[in-house]
Order: C-alpha cells, then structure tokens, then sequence
C-alpha cells in the first residue's frame, strides 16, 4: 500500500487533512488501546506513513524557498 492510502486521504489532501487522518488512525490503533491481532503493526505503518510524508514536504518546501531566494538574486 502506499503512504496516503495507509493514512486514508487523497494525493491532493491538505496537510491538515493528512495530520487529522493520521491523529484519528494513531488513536485507533494504538497497542494500548486495540487490542486487536495486527493492530501494533498497523499503527506502526501508520506512523511510517505519516513520517515520510512529513519528511517529503519540508524537502519540497526547502527546495522551493532555496528556487525562490536564487531567483530573487538573480534579480
């Protein structure tokens, strides 16, 4: 599966939309509280799932602000 089909969103969700989804779905699974076979490795792919997305957007942001500040001195 891939990251946002773990979490429950779309490829265009907000980050708001993929934090609620993965706030909701952590609750859910947690080994404390789901008892259930399976539910401790789901939670940690909830977890993964969310930390690379995590990850790709502030790369994302960092090359954009770096595209940003090299074309604002070459003007």
């Amino acid at each position: 599966q891939g990251y946002y089909e773990i979490l429950g969103v779309s490829k265009d969700a907000t980050d708001s939309d993929l934090k609620k989804s993965y706030r909701k779905l952590a609750l859910q699974f947690h080994p404390d509280k789901n008892k259930a076979p399976g539910a401790g490795e789901a939670f940690k792919s909830i977890g993964n799932s969310f930390a690379v997305r995590i990850r790709l957007f502030f790369l994302l942001q960092k090359t954009t602000d770096q595209n940003f500040t090299r074309a604002s001195k070459v003007n």
